[in-house]
C-alpha cells in the first residue's frame, strides 16, 4: 500500500499499490474497454482473441442456410463472406433444379445441397453446374451433394444418392429350347430413382456407378440366371453339374457400370431342349438392384 496523505481526523490515507488489486475487489462492469490492454478495433465483425487482439471473424467459420421449393440459381451474394452454404430443397411437388455459381465466384466456399423433404413420386433434386449440366441428382430424403471450388473447377467433396428397385413377374414363363432367354417382368415393387423399365424388361443406368443387381428365378430342371450389360453377357455362371431339377436359383452381380453401357438385362440360361416352366411370383422371378456408389 502507498500512503498518499492524512485525513481530517489525522489518519493516514492508503491506496493499493499499482497492480495489487485482486479480482474480488472489482465491482461488476467497473473495468471499461479503455482499461483493457488490447490491440486492434472492437466491432461487430471482430472478437477478442487470447492474445488480447481484436481479430476479424473468419468467413470460414460462418454458415448460411437457404430453403428452396422451386428452381434456384445460387447467387454470388449467397456465398459472400460465407464458409459453408446449405441449400435445403423441397421437391415434394415437382423436380427442383439448383444451379451452382461459376467456380470463380465461390472459391474456397463449401456448398451442400440436400433433399430435405422426400421427393414426390418421379421427382428429384438436380444439381447443375453453372453451365447447366447435371452433376448430381438426389432421389430420396437425405440425399445430398457437397462441393467446393478451387476457383476454376467444381470439386465434389461428398455425396449421397439413393437408387434402388425391385421388379418381378407375377406369371409363369415357359421358354423352349436350349438358349439364353430374356427374363420378363410385369410389376414394380419399388423403384427409387426410376431406373426400372417394365416395357423393355431392363434396368436403365443413368450415371456411372458401382451397382449391385440380384436376379432370381425359380424354374424346372437345368438352367441358371445370368446378367447382360449393353447386350453382352457379363455374368455367365451356368454349370450343368449343379443345374438339377426344380429349385430357385439366383446370381448377384456387383460391377462398375457406365451410363454409356446401359441397359442391364436379366437372362436365364435354359439348358434343356424341351419346354421348361419358370414359376411366376414376387419371390420367385424377380430382379433387385441398388447403387452402391456414384462414380
Amino acid at each position: 500500500l502507498e500512503i498518499v496523505g492524512v485525513n481530517e481526523l489525522g489518519g493516514q490515507v492508503l491506496v493499493p499499490a499499482d497492480g495489487s488489486i485482486q479480482a474480488g475487489k472489482l465491482g461488476s462492469n467497473s473495468v471499461t474497454l479503455a482499461k483493457l490492454d488490447t490491440t486492434g478495433t472492437a466491432s461487430a465483425s471482430t472478437y477478442l482473441s487470447g492474445t488480447m487482439a481484436w481479430t476479424a471473424i473468419s468467413s470460414e467459420d460462418s454458415v448460411k442456410v437457404l430453403s428452396k421449393a422451386a428452381n434456384y440459381t445460387i447467387l454470388d451474394t449467397d456465398v459472400d463472406d460465407v464458409g459453408t452454404l446449405y441449400v435445403l430443397v423441397d421437391a415434394s411437388a415437382a423436380t427442383r433444379t439448383i444451379t451452382l455459381p461459376a467456380p470463380a465466384d465461390y472459391n474456397g466456399v463449401v456448398i451442400k445441397v440436400i433433399a430435405s423433404v422426400a421427393p414426390g413420386t418421379g421427382y428429384s433434386v438436380i444439381v447443375n453446374n453453372s453451365g447447366g449440366s447435371e452433376i448430381w441428382t438426389c432421389y430420396a430424403i437425405g440425399d445430398f451433394y457437397t462441393g467446393i471450388s478451387d476457383g476454376t473447377s467444381n470439386i465434389k467433396a461428398d455425396g449421397k444418392v439413393s437408387v434402388r428397385g425391385k421388379i418381378y413377374s407375377s406369371v409363369n414363363q415357359t421358354p423352349t429350347g436350349r438358349a439364353y432367354v430374356k427374363t420378363t417382368y410385369d410389376t414394380s415393387k419399388y423403384d427409387v430413382g426410376g431406373w426400372g423399365d417394365l416395357t423393355n424388361n431392363r434396368i436403365n443406368v443413368a450415371f456411372d456407378c458401382m451397382i449391385s443387381v440380384m436376379s432370381v428365378v425359380q424354374a424346372e430342371n437345368q438352367g441358371h440366371p445370368t446378367i447382360y450389360v449393353d447386350g453382352t453377357n457379363w455374368l455367365d455362371t451356368h454349370d450343368s453339374s449343379y443345374e438339377s431339377s426344380g429349385y430357385q436359383r439366383e446370381v448377384t452381380f456387383v460391377q462398375k457400370v457406365l451410363a454409356s453401357e446401359t441397359p442391364i438385362e436379366m437372362y436365364y440360361f435354359v439348358d434343356y431342349a424341351g419346354v421348361r416352366t419358370m414359376r411366376g411370383g414376387e419371390y420367385k422371378i424377380y430382379a433387385a438392384w441398388e447403387v452402391l456408389e456414384r462414380i
